[in-house]
């Protein structure tokens, strides 16, 4: 179903995009070869990265005595999502907050659509309610907090509440760690 449901919105992405680009004569050049390579070697390292962080995520956990979910969702997360927070902030520095903001939804929308699925199809993934309950309550909190207004803009006022929330969601994880499992 998340896969389905991943396709349906990339098919949607795709629609629209392929709508807008008819309507733009801009030229585009293709790089080819080059940024193949780029995006091959890019993906290689990205893997052998992503082994380490979930290694040292597990280490670092164990030796404070953490829950893996409450790890997954502090030090695994703040680690992979540094590299989207950096390009958010570039991108917003140099006026393409639209950018930025499509990167960080995009994310989210593969991560809890595509990578869930894959993960959950290769081992089941097993997750007591009540930890599941608070981090969908909370994403879902948040990312109606990260809707655009009226104006299309998201405010100051409004990433502070965001970083709020979020200190709040690690906050309550802190606190109330999960049962042991078992």
């Amino acid at each position: 179903m998340l896969l389905v449901a991943f396709g349906g919105w990339l098919g949607l992405v795709l629609h629209q995009t392929l709508r807008t680009r008819r309507a733009d004569d801009t030229p585009r050049r293709a790089r080819g070869l080059p940024a193949g390579a780029a995006a091959v070697a890019g993906l290689g390292l990205l893997m052998a990265s992503a082994a380490l962080v979930v290694a040292a995520a597990r280490g670092i956990g164990a030796w404070l005595g953490m829950d893996d979910f409450v790890v997954g969702a502090t030090l695994v997360a703040i680690g992979t999502c540094t590299p989207e927070l950096v390009t958010a902030v570039v991108a917003a520095r140099r006026g393409q907050g639209g950018m930025g903001f499509g990167l960080v939804l995009g994310s989210l929308l593969f991560n809890g659509l595509v990578a869930v699925a894959v993960a959950a199809l290769l081992a089941p993934i097993e997750v007591p309610r009540a930890e599941a309950a608070v981090g969908l309550a909370s994403g879902v909190g948040l990312l109606a907090l990260a809707t655009p207004g009226r104006s299309g803009r998201l405010g100051r006022g409004r990433g502070a509440l965001l970083l709020a929330g979020y200190a709040a969601f690690v906050a309550v994880l802190l606190r109330f760690p999960p049962a042991p499992a078992g």
